[in-house]
């Protein structure tokens, strides 16, 4: 048996993991004392000793932790840390002293990668990127079957490339306007809560006004009932991220993109969201605006009236004959709602040999972009397998 220790900016997750990479259970804690890292590490050690007592396990082969920052030549210390006073602090010493068993430590993203190639949704894929999104963001390579990093036991700070030069927005490290300062979980959360507090009788108005606060289920809710203000705020998240991911692909050319985190709950929302938004960067506007006529044959296909589908949709009959005709564009909310009706695939709906090759040209011909199968707990299991590789238990 193994333990899993994945740091993040807000909270600690920690996990009994077996070296078939299943967890067993899980603990996840907040940051209370975010001023004293003896006391941090009193917590990790107090949640390690309850883990263990309740499930009656006497013996640990090793401890894997994963955190959110940069990590020293030595492997022992991380700098740059979402916690900022585990900056430069022997974390990796600290816990070996106390358990008596070999601790390794890596990036947290690095080590998410690393447990979804091994248990998780990307076992058959020698090369792929892995996102984990949440308080921050982390990226992850796997390729030819190996961890790959740069530096730091990461491949730079991706998290922290400047997508609107001109925002005012800033990140957790006062870095203004890079991909974190708009497209975290907390942007997200945040975002929604002052449109929110404007439209009190909404769906997420009325959330906030009972329980004062706005939680990322709440929005992935909206989401999935149609409500204006959740589709708008998820769509702006998608917006900003699939600058990122189209950045990145451009420099990576993975195969595959492989999302992790707290976000990655959004499921296909997300995916068909984001990649909504690449091919709109990528078509001509002609092209793009065209989808409204292959709308339309699906609605015909599926026998469906302009009266039932508008109202499905919530707009007005002569709104969905204006975007079936080509008149107006559409939105990528309504484009949301418009696949979850019809169920069809963006890609599918364009026919040009022209911006077929384009797309081509801008992405690796068989890029495909899934949803972490370990979601949340990537980090645990990626943390222990980092400890299971090393004492080559597997």
């Amino acid at each position: 048996m193994y333990i899993g220790i994945d740091i993040g900016g807000g909270s600690v997750k920690i996990g009994l993991v077996t070296k078939e990479g299943l967890l067993i259970d899980k603990q996840e804690s907040k940051i209370n004392d975010k001023n004293n890292p003896e006391l941090i590490i009193h917590t990790y050690y107090i949640i390690i000793q309850n883990l263990l007592t309740k499930n009656k396990i006497s013996h640990i082969k090793g401890i894997g932790v994963g955190v959110s920052g940069h990590i020293n030549n030595k492997k022992t210390k991380t700098n740059f840390c979402n916690v900022p006073v585990l900056n430069n602090y022997p974390i990796k010493n600290k816990l070996q002293n106390l358990f008596k068993i070999p601790c390794s430590i890596e990036n947290d993203a690095t080590m998410a990668a690393l447990g979804e190639y091994k248990f998780g949704s990307t076992i058959n894929y020698n090369r792929f990127l892995y996102i984990t999104l949440g308080t921050g963001i982390g990226l992850g390579i796997i390729n030819n079957g190996k961890v790959f990093t740069t530096a730091n036991g990461t491949i730079g700070d991706a998290g922290h490339i400047i997508v609107s030069p001109y925002s005012k927005s800033t990140c957790r490290l006062g870095c203004r306007g890079c991909l974190e300062s708009l497209a975290t979980s907390e942007t997200l959360i945040n975002q929604s809560q002052l449109k929110a507090r404007k439209t009190p009788n909404s769906y997420l108005g009325r959330i906030l006004t009972k329980r004062n606060c706005i939680k990322l289920k709440d929005i992935l809710n909206g989401v999935k009932k149609e409500d204006p203000i959740s589709l708008e705020c998820f769509s702006n998240y998608c917006q900003w991220l699939s600058i990122g991911i189209f950045n990145w692909v451009q420099v990576f050319r993975p195969n595959t993109i492989c999302i992790g985190g707290g976000i990655s709950a959004f499921g296909q929302f997300l995916i068909y969201t984001i990649n909504s938004y690449i091919i709109h960067r990528v078509l001509s506007k002609t092209e793009y605006d065209n989808i409204g006529l292959k709308i339309e044959k699906l609605r015909i296909n599926k026998k469906l009236s302009r009266m039932y589908l508008s109202k499905k949709m919530n707009i007005s009959v002569n709104h969905l004959n204006l975007i079936e005709n080509n008149k107006i564009s559409i939105p990528i909310p309504l484009l949301i709602k418009f696949n979850k009706i019809l169920n069809f695939s963006i890609k599918n709906l364009i026919d040009s040999n022209k911006n077929k090759i384009l797309l081509k040209s801008f992405f690796a011909e068989n890029f495909n972009l899934i949803i972490s199968k370990l979601g949340n707990n990537a980090g645990i299991i990626g943390a222990a397998t980092l400890t299971i590789k090393k004492i080559k238990d597997v």
